[in-house]
């Protein structure tokens, strides 16, 4: 799972390419059949390809971390949000050739990241399935809402945890899981850095 690029005019929405992909770990990681890479693990590579400045990764690039991290598949999006609506797609490609095997897009309604997230992570799901050759497995418990302003707080906040800012994490998350307590991984995230 590689980092969303974002194209939006609202500055504050480039950081939902962490809380993107760590949404998408979650639910592609109930899959036991996908292994996925950890966020910190992609953290460790970026750092490493020194692709911190740059706001997005070409094919190229997703291939030179797919071999660092010796991943079999690779995932890359984008966030399109402009005036007259917001745009969420992704594609699966082969870790080592570079082929795209297949691609996901929806629409993010009413501001509903999470429905528009969970389509996405469907359609990936089954793309895996058909690439590997096994069984689609069944379709997962549907989430409640999450507003395109409270995936902000909660990507601000594993910004900030990626940055060893835990006192901004807790208060990112803090008013997330205030705002949205339905949103487990905010919950989660939050519990393991209290510890």
């Amino acid at each position: 799972m590689l980092y969303f690029d974002i194209e939006s005019p609202t500055a504050e929405h480039a950081v939902l390419k962490k809380g993107l992909a760590e949404m998408l770990i979650a639910d592609l990681g109930n899959d036991p059949a996908i292994t996925i890479v950890e966020r910190g693990r992609l953290e460790e590579i970026v750092a490493e390809l020194n692709l911190q400045a740059s706001k997005k990764i070409d094919q190229s690039t997703a291939l030179q971390m797919g071999k660092l991290l010796g991943a079999q598949y690779l995932v890359m999006g984008t966030l399109i949000s402009q005036s007259f609506g917001t745009r969420l797609s992704a594609k699966l490609i082969n870790g080592e050739t570079g082929v795209v095997l297949g691609t996901a897009a929806e629409i993010v309604n009413g501001g509903d990241i999470f429905e528009a997230e969970a389509k996405i992570s469907d359609k990936l799901t089954g793309l895996i399935a058909k690439a590997g050759a096994r069984d689609t497995p069944p379709a997962k418990k549907k989430q409640g809402k999450l507003t395109i302003d409270n995936a902000v707080k909660y990507s601000q906040a594993l910004d900030a945890i990626d940055k060893k800012d835990k006192k901004v994490a807790k208060e990112k998350l803090e008013a997330v899981v205030k705002a949205q307590p339905d949103f487990m991984l905010a919950s989660l995230e939050l519990d393991r850095l209290m510890k």
